[in-house]
């Protein structure tokens, strides 16, 4: 009955308009720990690339252009991944090949 109150105070707040991707993820991750499922990761862009990049081993191949996307991502690189689309990732690369990199 608590996760039905949740839910039903977080709809009223997205009707007003007062419901943000923080507040949601806040209410994700407590119906998740209720259940002892523990805290759901949101992983963003900048955390997923970093993480990638030592587990790859990639640390001097890729930086320049991890560093070079995530700049080109500005805020963006601090919020969920899964609002990164495509089309961004495809902006950001017709970017370098302007710019003489190579595809």
């Amino acid at each position: 009955m608590a996760i039905c109150w949740q839910w039903s105070d977080a709809a009223k707040r997205a009707r007003a308009g007062n419901f943000t991707e923080a507040q949601a993820r806040k209410v994700v991750n407590e119906i998740a720990e209720r259940p002892g499922i523990g805290a759901i990761e949101f992983a963003t862009a900048d955390k997923f690339l970093s993480e990638w990049t030592k587990a790859k081993g990639a640390t001097i191949r890729y930086r320049h252009t991890i560093d070079s996307f995530l700049k080109f991502l500005g805020k963006r690189a601090s919020v969920n991944l899964a609002n990164i689309r495509p089309a961004g990732v495809a902006a950001f690369r017709d970017g370098q090949v302007k710019e003489g990199k190579s595809e």
